[in-house]
């Protein structure tokens, strides 16, 4: 592995979602603070989606594009199956894939949002042993196997420290909390809203969210993502996708001409399954 991997904290390891019937209370419990955060997703109705989405792919029996140019195809094998919000894309973590072009998304050093919902149907694929180091590799565009040049979110099986939600350029990266199957009494059953914002030029940086709540930070990440590439879900394609593969679900996946606000992404996250309101 020749990455170089940041790991920072803001809640981490101490944040701990616990999800009851409709309400989600959230856990958290950093330095000397503790608060309890409730919400009820009973009755939400869709969430406005946020202004600046270049592409939005919600995988509703399709791979289109309901906002950008960037109709897409599904490869291997991956399917739609019931998702969170509607149907999602569906991959066996195998050679499972979606590709579509890049056209009209941030290139370069561009301020940019990449937000989805995902769930993990195991860790690691069945080819794969407890002792190797894997990724599963959610989405994200440009040229993979060049530094700087793929722009992307994934889960980072690190042994033997377990999975946590990562996003990288493909040499440098950083890694949040850990992200966790879901259980059969959760009505999310291992559903989670992430999402990974970059604000260039400024001492913000990327910042990474999950369930709605900024994890992760850091500043100085060298990004050149390059025009006229793919956008990819599920695998990279060829031999980059031997360790970067997903066996799960993605729903909703959707990029920005800008970095969303945290209250942007948490009313996304909000809103639940009723999820953005479909122009």
């Amino acid at each position: 592995m020749s990455r170089t991997t940041s790991t920072l904290l803001f809640l981490g390891d101490c944040f701990t979602p616990s999800l009851t019937r409709s309400i989600i209370l959230i856990t958290v419990l950093c330095g000397t603070g503790a608060r309890l955060v409730g919400e009820d997703f009973s009755h939400k109705g869709c969430a406005p989606p946020p202004a600046g989405v270049v592409s939005w792919w919600p995988g509703d029996g399709n791979a289109d594009d309901i906002v950008g140019p960037n109709q897409g195809q599904l490869f291997g094998g991956a399917r739609f199956a019931p998702g969170f919000v509607g149907q999602a894309f569906k991959f066996d973590g195998i050679n499972d894939y979606f590709q579509s072009g890049a056209s009209g998304l941030p290139e370069s050093s561009a301020d940019r949002t990449l937000e989805m919902w995902v769930k993990l149907d195991s860790i690691l694929p069945s080819d794969v042993t407890a002792t190797e180091y894997f990724e599963d590799f959610f989405a994200g565009y440009g040229q993979p196997g060049y530094a700087t040049e793929f722009f992307e979110l994934f889960s980072e099986y690190e042994p033997p420290y377990g999975n946590a939600l990562a996003w990288s350029q493909w040499s440098d990266q950083l890694a949040g909390p850990h992200l966790h199957l879901g259980e059969p009494f959760e009505p999310n059953r291992g559903w989670h809203h992430v999402a990974v914002t970059l604000i260039s030029n400024s001492n913000i940086g990327i910042v990474l969210f999950l369930d709605g709540v900024p994890v992760a930070r850091r500043q100085n990440y060298q990004i050149a993502t390059p025009g006229e590439t793919s956008f990819l879900m599920g695998r990279i394609p060829g031999a980059n996708g031997d360790i970067r593969r997903m066996h799960g679900q993605l729903d909703e996946v959707t990029v920005y001409n800008r970095a969303l606000l945290p209250d942007e992404i948490a009313a996304i996250f909000r809103a639940g399954k009723a999820g953005k309101c479909k122009p």
